[in-house]
C-alpha cells in the first residue's frame, strides 16, 4: 500500500517540501465514461441483478463523476506543469471498473452507507506506478454541519459548533444520508524520489492525557 507523500526524498538524500500556494488552473476533462459491472453491464446500478434474486444488498442512490487526476508529487500547487497529462488508470470498486487516461471523469454508482472503498492504480512512462485507496465520506453530514456554523465571529463559531452537535444528534440519519468520494487527485513520482510514509498513530497508552 502507498502512502500519501508527506515529504519526498531525491535519490541524494536530500528532503523536498512541498509548498502551499493558490492552485494553477485544471486541464479539461478528456471523457467521462461509465464503469464496467458483472457481466459486462455498463453503468447504472451494479447490484440490480444480484438484489432481484433476494440478496441483501443496497439499493442504488445515483452516481458521482469522480474526476481522475495524477500530480507529479515533486511540484507545487500552483505550478502548471503539475498535472500529468496521459497517465493510464483503473479504478477497481467491489464489483465494478473502468479505465480511464488521465484527466478523464468516471461515474460512480453511489450506495449511501453501504458505499465500498475504491483502488486507484495508475502508470505513466516516467513516473513510478502508484496505488491508492479512496473511502467513501457522509456529504450530506458535512453540508449540515458546515450549515449550522456558518455564523459570523468568534461567537458564532462557538454557537454554530453547539448547534451543529445538537442538530447532527437530532437529525442524523444515515440510511437516507448522501455518501460521495472525494475528488483527489492521485500523487505520482519520478524515478529517483520515494514516498516518506506517515508516522504511525501512537498506541492508546502513548497518547498525552
Amino acid at each position: 500500500m502507498r502512502y500519501p507523500v508527506l515529504k519526498l526524498l531525491a535519490a541524494g538524500g536530500a528532503a523536498l517540501m512541498l509548498a502551499t500556494g493558490c492552485a494553477a488552473p485544471r486541464a479539461p476533462l478528456k471523457s467521462v465514461v461509465s464503469v464496467t459491472g458483472p457481466s459486462g453491464t455498463v453503468g447504472g446500478d451494479v447490484y440490480q441483478t444480484r438484489r432481484s434474486l433476494g440478496e441483501d444488498l443496497p439499493h442504488f442512490k445515483g452516481d458521482q463523476v469522480l474526476e481522475i487526476r495524477a500530480d507529479d508529487a515533486t511540484k507545487d500547487r500552483d505550478d502548471k506543469t503539475r498535472e500529468i497529462i496521459g497517465a493510464e488508470c483503473t479504478v477497481q470498486g467491489d464489483v465494478f471498473s473502468a479505465k480511464v487516461i488521465t484527466p478523464s471523469g468516471v461515474r460512480i454508482p453511489l450506495y449511501g452507507h453501504r458505499s465500498t472503498e475504491l483502488t486507484l492504480e495508475c502508470t505513466h512512462p516516467e513516473y513510478q506506478p502508484m496505488i491508492t485507496r479512496m473511502e467513501p465520506y457522509n456529504h450530506s453530514k458535512q453540508q449540515r454541519q458546515t450549515a449550522a456554523r456558518a455564523q459570523p465571529g468568534l461567537l458564532g463559531l462557538a454557537v454554530g459548533a453547539l448547534v451543529s452537535g445538537i442538530y447532527e444528534a437530532t437529525v442524523n440519519d444515515v440510511e437516507n444520508d448522501i455518501f460521495k468520494y472525494r475528488q483527489t487527485p492521485i500523487k505520482m513520482l519520478p524515478p529517483g524520489y520515494e514516498a516518506i510514509p506517515p508516522k504511525p498513530e501512537p498506541a492508546p497508552g502513548d497518547r498525552d492525557s
